[in-house]
């Protein structure tokens, strides 16, 4: 299955250190995990030439003031591009409606976007972001993370590195059993955060004068 990514960040594995578990495995300390709040899940297929450009649709929802929590670009595709956003749940209305106005309909895939010609849509709800925080550049934690999630029946729908976080896209209701699954490969600290937010943030509109 192809699964859409970021781009990862150069770094080496030197810096990388955990605790032995036995069997030549060892546990790679990280700082954190987080879960987000449900998302909608969005993955836009195009080629040069075909469909709205990524400027419309980020535009779209700029000029709507929705946040976009999870965003990658991937280019690595000859003259085909994959844009993948993550927005709040409670935007999805809005954000499905944006996307018909840019002529953007959802199509049905075996896997995101496989199979489709682009320009493709193709729209998951009750998506969950899982974040483990901080990598240390480790290339060890992504592949490892990524199969062990496979291993287990989880579906992976994309993820992305950053300098510091690998955040991974599942279903929602999943969240919990990934953790479950992850901790078999991570070490983290005895008072590590909770997993939930405690609060949300959300942007408003400014308030007008009278």
């Amino acid at each position: 299955m192809a699964v859409p990514r970021g781009r990862p960040q150069a770094g080496s594995r030197s810096g990388e250190c955990g605790r032995d578990i036995g069997s030549g495995q060892v546990k790679i300390a990280i700082g954190g995990i987080k879960f987000s709040e449900e998302l909608l899940h969005v993955l836009y297929h195009r080629a040069e030439g075909c469909g709205p450009a990524f400027e419309a649709i980020l535009g779209a929802l700029a000029k709507a003031r929705i946040n976009i929590p999870f965003l990658t670009i991937d280019g690595g595709h000859g003259n085909e591009e994959r844009l993948v956003f993550c927005v709040a749940a409670g935007d999805a209305g809005m954000v499905e409606t944006l996307l018909r106005q840019l002529s953007l309909v959802p199509q049905q895939a075996l896997s995101d976007g496989d199979g489709l010609s682009p320009p493709a849509l193709v729209v998951r709800h009750q998506v969950g972001t899982l974040t483990l925080f901080p990598h240390r550049r480790s290339y060890v934690l992504l592949g490892r993370s990524i199969a062990a999630l496979a291993a287990a029946g989880i579906t992976v729908h994309s993820y992305c590195t950053s300098i510091s976080a690998l955040a991974i896209n599942i279903d929602y209701r999943l969240l919990p059993r990934a953790v479950e699954v992850l901790h078999g490969l991570v070490d983290l600290p005895e008072e590590h955060s909770p997993f939930r937010p405690d609060f949300r943030i959300r942007q408003l509109a400014p308030e007008r004068s009278a």
